[in-house]
């Protein structure tokens, strides 16, 4: 099965939904004239069939010229496509394939029609970021079948752009805008992607894009001509001369920027909200830009939890966080079985669809690898102790970020004075207990990024979270979770010391790599990068060994040059230590999942809580520790 999808859904009640769109159309006085006129267009060949379905729509009451399709075999640069093939498990693959690259251009759903040459039979594919749902065969040769096709495809060509599945705020064709508030009063500018850090794909075609994004002129891109300056006029459906829908979008709503983007439900609340909340913050001039989906049950996680821990230590600016309920409705409330053509299983059965949401974030912080050639082990031993504080803020504050990885760690170009906002850090960070930490809070040099993967561990929904799945980068995964996902039959939950765990393997990844030429650097790149998890495992805890026992280390490095992995093992032999030393402790045991739901009145919470900031200040105590042996950087 194609990894572009996990199986696809076949809705009896898409049909009816998009046809009864369909309404708008027959206000018009002579729609039934004009769909009796269509239900006369016969086909016959591969070629007829695309002349088919634009003849069909040269005759609908809206502007069906605006919308032509082209054969999958060159797509590029066309929005509206046909699979032609004589195996719907072929037509799917392709469907899947063409739709998933629309996906990735911009569009929040995207619409193949697939044709089964053999048996003249049809069917609807939207690939969305929930799955790819299919429509039951249309029988073309069956007339009330053709006629629904007519009625499915004059609903079609009625839709609104937004409505077809182009996004409201973001363009990538030909370059990628984003329009974004400009100032507290709420007017719209367009914001130009300067360039892409990070693309993630996940399964269904879900993905996320980080950017850097400026500010950029509408008058002056039209200049540059990197938009036209007026509409392009309508294209014959010639194999070289396709209207690009997109491109002609982009023309008409450059021009408009005073308007907020209209269909989305409830979102000139939330553009409002997003104003209101950004108060100082909306005269920036860069920031990095993230859109992403996540399931409508973990959203409110992702807008919080920067925002309650907004001003401390190695936590990003971010601004409030916007969020996009796609939707003409017709992806929502459906009934779907797996689709039994091409399933290889009985598609009988009913089928969750998940709810996800888009979020847009913007973060005013913009940071680079800790990986940088500039960067000296000081600077980024320096940068892993903010973001060990960072990760022990939002412990504090109810949250785990789950996801401690060379991506989500980075380094500020200009390190930030924190003098101002010692008294914003949380209390405990101001106790005797952190004094050794008093050198540390004069400035900020690394911070957190990335929510995607965050949870609220104080809360009776953290027992179901182990239900789910576990999270995390497989690199720098904890080995309690690596041999619980191996071997595991119980749910287990992620905990603070996984997190912990995840900066010792960072640590180990980043003097691997910017010291290749040392022994055995490749060597632990190559068994980090490993896609086979019991040897991952097996790997991981051999090294965890070899890290503390003294006997075990001298033997082997007896001998050996100066190298980046032995001036760093010193604090990785206290760090898997620590971490060993709590694994024995109860609390860190496979809980019962009722036990955990009850936290807050069984006293569990407060436990993991004392335990968490336990280990929090010996992990941070042993790094500021190793961090003063390290040799001044110079001016």
């Amino acid at each position: 099965m194609d990894l572009l999808f996990d199986t696809v859904y076949q809705s009896q009640d898409l049909p009816e939904k998009l046809w009864s769109i369909s309404a708008r159309s027959r206000r018009v006085s002579n729609w039934a004239e004009r769909r009796a006129d269509a239900t006369k267009v016969s086909t016959a060949g591969v070629a007829a069939d695309i002349l088919l379905l634009n003849d069909i729509l040269r005759r609908a009451p809206a502007a069906a010229s605006d919308i032509c399709f082209k054969i999958c075999d060159n797509a590029e640069g066309s929005d509206n496509l046909i699979c032609v093939q004589d195996s719907w498990f072929e037509l799917f693959e392709q469907a899947a394939t063409y739709g998933n690259k629309l996906l990735h251009s911009g569009r929040w759903y995207s619409m193949v029609v697939c044709y089964h040459s053999t048996k003249h039979q049809l069917r609807f594919c939207f690939f969305t970021i929930q799955g790819m749902f299919v429509t039951p065969v249309l029988r073309l040769a069956v007339q009330s079948e053709y006629g629904q096709l007519v009625d499915a495809l004059f609903a079609f060509c009625d839709l609104t752009p937004y409505e077809r599945g182009v996004h409201p705020l973001f363009i990538d064709h030909p370059q990628k805008y984003i329009l974004l508030p400009f100032d507290t009063g709420g007017s719209t500018a367009w914001w130009k992607v300067a360039s892409v850090l990070s693309v993630r794909i996940a399964f269904r075609g879900r993905r996320s894009m980080v950017a850097v994004i400026n500010q950029k002129d509408t008058g002056q891109a039209i200049q540059d001509e990197e938009v036209s300056s007026t509409p392009r006029k309508p294209l014959v459906n010639d194999e070289g001369f396709l209207l690009d829908e997109r491109r002609r979008w982009l023309d008409n709503t450059l021009a408009k920027t005073e308007y907020l983007p209209l269909g989305l439900d409830e979102f000139l609340t939330e553009w409002k909200s997003f104003v209101r909340l950004a108060g100082p913050h909306m005269h920036f001039k860069e920031g990095i830009l993230k859109m992403g989906y996540c399931l409508q049950e973990d959203s409110d996680v992702q807008k919080e939890i920067f925002h309650c821990t907004a001003g401390q230590h190695g936590i990003p600016d971010v601004l409030p966080i916007m969020e996009l309920k796609h939707g003409l409705g017709i992806f929502r409330g459906l009934t779907c079985s797996s689709c039994p053509d091409f399933a290889s299983f009985p598609g009988q059965f009913k089928i969750e669809v998940e709810d996800r949401v888009e979020l847009i974030s913007i973060c005013l912080d913009n940071g680079q690898s800790l990986l940088g050639e500039d960067l000296t082990m000081r600077g980024w031993i320096r940068c892993l102790i903010d973001g060990i504080v960072g990760c022990f803020h939002l412990f504090l504050s109810g949250y785990l970020h789950r996801d401690i990885s060379i991506g989500n760690v980075l380094c500020r170009r200009v390190p930030q004075s924190r003098d101002k906002l010692r008294d914003n850090n949380h209390p405990h960070l101001r106790t005797e207990r952190f004094a050794f930490m008093n050198n540390v809070l004069d400035s900020c040099s690394g911070f957190l990024i990335d929510s995607d993967t965050a949870i609220k561990w104080r809360s009776s929904g953290y027992a179901q979270s182990a239900n789910r799945r576990f999270y995390g980068t497989r690199q720098f995964m904890s080995r309690r979770l690596l041999f619980m996902w191996i071997y595991g039959k119980d749910p287990v939950v992620h905990t603070v010391f996984d997190d912990l765990e995840s900066f010792a393997w960072l640590a180990l990844w980043i003097a691997a790599s910017k010291d290749p030429d040392g022994p055995h650097s490749q060597k632990y790149i190559d068994f980090l990068d490993s896609d086979d998890f019991e040897m991952l495992l097996s790997h991981k805890i051999t090294t965890a060994l070899y890290f503390t026992n003294d006997t075990r280390w001298c033997t082997a490095d007896r001998g050996k040059p100066e190298s980046a992995i032995r001036t760093i093992r010193p604090l990785l032999k206290e760090w898997f230590s620590i971490i060993d030393k709590y694994h024995t402790e109860s609390i860190m045991a496979n809980w019962d999942e009722a036990y955990v739901e009850n936290g807050e009145g069984n006293g569990f919470f407060d436990k993991l809580q004392t335990l968490g900031e336990q280990v929090c200040c010996e992990y941070l105590e042993k790094a500021v520790e190793f961090l003063d042996t390290l040799p001044l950087d110079p001016e």
